[in-house]
Parts: C-alpha cells; sequence; structure tokens
C-alpha cells in the first residue's frame, strides 16, 4: 500500500469485468472521479475475466489493482488445478465442499440467503484482511458487501445499491431473505448508497431502521469523452438512411428481450421499415438461445440483431434513430443517461424509476410494459421526424456531471 499519508486511501471491491453491462461501465467513471493527486485508489476484484469488450483493460492508470481473490471466482477444475498449483490447498478443499454442498437437494431446501451465509461462514476464512483505509466501498451487495463489512479496516464504510430490490424480488418470484440475512452487514456501513430515489424507497421498506444511512447518487459520465468516442467509427452493422433502433442491455429476462422482439414483430406487421440492433453480453446462454429461436420464429432476421457487446457502443448511440430500453425492472439504468448524452430520443417501459430519468413528452417517451403500445410509439416517432428532434432537444443540456461534487463530499474522511 502506498505510504502517502497525504493522500485518501480508498479501497473498491467488486467481483469482475466478466460482464458488459451498466454497473461495470459505473464503477469505470466512478473510478476517475477521484483526482489522483488526492486519493489512493485501490481496487479489490476476483479475477480479470472480461467480456469482449475488455473493460478490465479500461480500468484508469491511477487506479492500483489489488491481487485477485481468485478463491472467490466461479468454481471450475481449472480454476481448482490453478489455486492447487499456488499452493492455495486450503481454498480448494473449501471451494470443493461449498460446490459439492450447492448441489446437495437437502442444502437447496434452505432459502438463498440462509445457504448464502453458510458459504460465506466458509469463505471468510480464505479472505485477507485489508487494513489501514480511510474509505472501503462495497460497490455491490453479496459477497462485496460482506468482505468490506468483516475483512477491511477503513474509518468509513459504503455498499452500492444498484437495483430497486422490491422490483427485483417481485419478478423473480424469490423470497427476500438474500437481503435479510445481509442486514447485519448493512448496519456496519456508514452509508448505503442508491442511485436513484425509488432504489432508496424500496430499500428503506424493507429495513426503515436503516433509513438514516440511505443516500441517492446518481449516475454519473464523461459527456466529453463520450462524445469523443462516438466519432470514431460508423457501425458497420447499421445501413445509412434507415431507421436504426438502438437497444444497450445484456440478454437477460430482466432486460424485456423478448418483449423487444414481440414489438419488432408488431413493427414489421404494420409495414414500419427498421433494424434494431441489442448490444450486450450473453449473459445467459440459454435465454439467449431462447431469444435467437423466437426471432427466427417470428422471421425477423433481417430485422432484430443481438450484436453482443462493444468496447465503443457510442458511435451506436450517435446514429441510431431511436434509442429504445424494454426492461421490465431496473435500478436507474446508465445505458438511458447515455442515450441523453448523445441526444437520442428515448422510448423506455415504465419500469419503477424510469420517471428519474425521463419526462415523459419532453425528454423521451414512456410506455406501458406492452408491445402494442411500444410499437405504436416508436412507429410514431419513426414516422414524425419532427416529433422525434423535440424529443431529442429535451436532452441537450444533459452532460453527466451532475452529481459528481455530491460524490466528492460523500467520499472523504471528514
Amino acid at each position: 500500500m502506498n505510504t502517502d499519508n497525504t493522500k485518501i486511501k480508498m479501497l473498491v471491491v467488486y467481483s469482475s469485468f466478466i460482464t458488459c453491462g451498466g454497473v461495470e461501465r459505473f464503477l469505470l467513471n466512478f473510478c476517475e472521479l477521484f483526482p489522483s493527486d488526492q486519493y489512493q485508489l485501490d481496487l479489490l476484484l476476483f479475477d480479470d475475466d472480461q467480456d469482449h469488450a475488455k473493460m478490465f483493460d479500461m480500468i484508469p492508470e491511477h487506479v492500483n489493482v489489488l491481487p485477485f481473490l481468485r478463491q472467490y471466482s466461479r468454481w471450475s477444475p481449472e480454476l481448482m488445478e490453478e489455486l492447487n498449483s499456488s499452493g492455495l490447498s486450503e481454498c480448494v478443499k473449501i471451494k470443493n465442499f461449498i460446490h459439492e454442498r450447492n448441489m446437495d437437494p437437502e442444502f437447496k431446501k434452505k432459502s438463498p440467503g440462509s445457504r448464502f451465509e453458510d458459504n460465506w461462514n466458509l469463505l471468510q476464512t480464505i479472505c485477507p484482511e485489508y487494513l489501514g483505509y480511510d474509505i472501503a466501498v462495497a460497490f455491490t451487495n453479496t459477497l462485496p458487501l460482506k468482505i468490506v463489512a468483516e475483512k477491511v479496516s477503513a474509518k468509513k464504510k459504503f455498499v452500492f445499491m444498484h437495483l430497486d430490490i422490491k422490483a427485483g424480488i417481485e419478478f423473480k418470484k424469490n423470497d427476500d431473505s438474500i437481503y435479510r440475512y445481509e442486514e447485519k452487514y448493512y448496519n456496519i456501513m456508514d452509508g448505503i448508497v442508491c442511485i436513484a430515489k425509488q432504489n432508496a424507497d424500496s430499500f428503506v421498506s424493507y429495513f426503515p431502521e436503516l433509513a438514516n444511512r440511505v443516500q441517492v447518487l446518481i449516475n454519473i459520465n464523461n459527456k466529453d469523452l463520450i462524445l469523443q468516442q462516438a466519432e470514431e467509427f460508423y457501425p458497420a452493422e447499421y445501413q445509412q438512411g434507415s431507421n436504426n433502433l438502438l437497444t444497450i442491455a445484456r440478454i437477460h429476462p430482466q432486460k424485456g428481450i423478448e418483449l423487444l422482439i414481440e414489438t419488432a414483430s408488431k413493427l414489421k406487421n404494420a409495414d414500419i421499415s427498421f433494424r434494431w440492433f441489442v448490444l450486450g453480453s450473453y449473459h445467459v446462454k440459454a435465454y439467449t438461445e431462447q431469444c435467437q429461436s423466437l426471432i427466427n420464429k417470428m422471421h425477423l432476421q433481417d430485422h432484430v440483431f443481438l450484436v453482443g457487446e462493444k468496447s465503443n457502443p457510442f458511435p451506436y448511440y450517435k446514429n441510431c434513430t431511436l434509442y429504445v430500453q424494454t426492461s421490465v425492472f431496473e435500478g436507474r439504468p446508465l445505458s438511458i443517461e447515455e442515450a441523453m448524452s448523445m441526444n437520442c430520443p428515448i422510448v423506455t417501459t415504465n419500469f419503477s424509476s424510469a420517471s428519474e430519468q425521463i419526462e415523459h413528452n419532453v425528454n423521451g417517451k414512456i410506455c406501458g410494459h406492452n408491445a402494442e403500445e411500444l410499437g405504436e410509439t416508436i412507429a410514431e416517432l419513426l414516422q414524425n421526424n419532427k416529433e422525434r428532434i423535440r424529443i431529442s432537444q429535451g436532452n441537450i443540456n444533459y452532460d453527466g456531471t451532475e452529481g459528481i461534487k455530491k460524490y466528492l463530499e460523500i467520499f472523504k474522511c471528514n
């Protein structure tokens, strides 16, 4: 650790960049926030795995990436061999035990929160301690939260909550045991950071006694850099002069990809000319295959394209005709704010915090979560150039820097 006592020593804990998503892009933006002459910023990850967008390679140069917690990576025979060859036989023993227990039918009968807690009781024995920090940040709950709570010594501790947990639980039809078992770790945090008011309200509905620790800090991004990167190329997938629709989302049920495909079918049947591109990781292989099968079944191969991750998505924003978000639930999607930075006309489903980013009929259109309304709204904007321009102009003053001052005020020693 740097011994420069004049700098604020901050530790940020996350899992990996294996998924190219809004949380990962937001983490990169977060790391850029803090001046290197004032902060010593250490980043602790489980591994250097990354998606095709190579987001791990985008970590700012001033960030010190600590030795990986490989023992917390997803179990695989290859990982066990690697840990063994590194002399971490105790880690192998514990990882193998957890892996086998997770498949045990009796163990599966326990609630998810109980299972995770039982596993943490073992995993915490193979986690180093991280001492001497001014600030420690768990960039999500689950394992990063538990590491910061129990394995890090810091004057102040924070955790980021990126989702509306109530909406997530209802969508997945899960119990709330994961969050209930985490309550004791939230109690150790000095601040619980939610990126939307709706997320904060949802969290407080579960943990009203923690309301005074909850803070809302909105997403931030670097508009000047976004605009610069947007000029690097014209997307080869786009066709000049055609209606190119864009959605930035991993292929996951939460993101409403089936609704997107159904909406595309409505547009096609209405003889609307369009090509719809979805940029994001193939997060769940079976679901990706299901979505591609649905595209084929609806004969949309020339209309809907699951493109995968892109290291620079901003030329896609800049040159799209319309940006569309089809999510079932969200926290505060960075993709919408990136679209706002690019002055895109935006259509979004009415997920719980949508109105915190989009003012209906001012800088975008908010629709019900159904293909009919989405299709009609998209068709209207594609056919009305004047209205599309009016909506895009609603974002002209957005620069993504509104919350920076508040971040710098909160993430300091005193």
